[in-house]
């Protein structure tokens, strides 16, 4: 009968919602683990413009390439970074004769214009506008 049934069924229904409610804790954890490497690759990249380290802002710009490409969501970002990388590096400001090293864009301030807007030093805020 209808009654024999009914704890079967609620008690499948209350497996189901346990799932889902596993599931998206699951979710959310491997979200928070994925922010906090983040916000572990902001510290470092305004690390190295703070210290105008072409290096380590080389080396923070490949470790977050491989970081977005992981996403199909944000995979066109390296793209992007590459280009950008590129257009930085044969510019004719970095490459013509006579111009002052300030002019020259560095790997540093090409990460700084990759940050938000609110994470950039004052130093990189000013040498992105210009």
């Amino acid at each position: 009968s209808a009654s024999e049934r009914l704890p079967a069924a609620v008690s499948g229904l209350a497996a189901i919602a346990i799932l889902a409610l596993l599931i998206i804790l699951v979710r959310e954890f491997m979200a928070i683990a994925r922010l906090a490497e983040v916000e572990k690759l902001q510290k470092r990249a305004l690390d190295a413009i703070a210290r105008d380290d072409p290096k380590a802002a080389r080396a923070v710009v490949d470790e977050l390439s491989a970081f977005v490409a992981a996403k199909p969501e944000t995979a066109a970002a390296p793209a992007r970074l590459a280009f950008s990388a590129w257009r930085a590096a044969f510019s004719p400001i970095s490459r013509s004769p006579g111009r002052s090293p300030s002019a020259t864009v560095s790997s540093s301030r090409l990460l700084a214009t990759a940050l938000p807007p609110g994470s950039r030093p004052s130093s990189a805020k000013a040498s992105s506008t210009a």
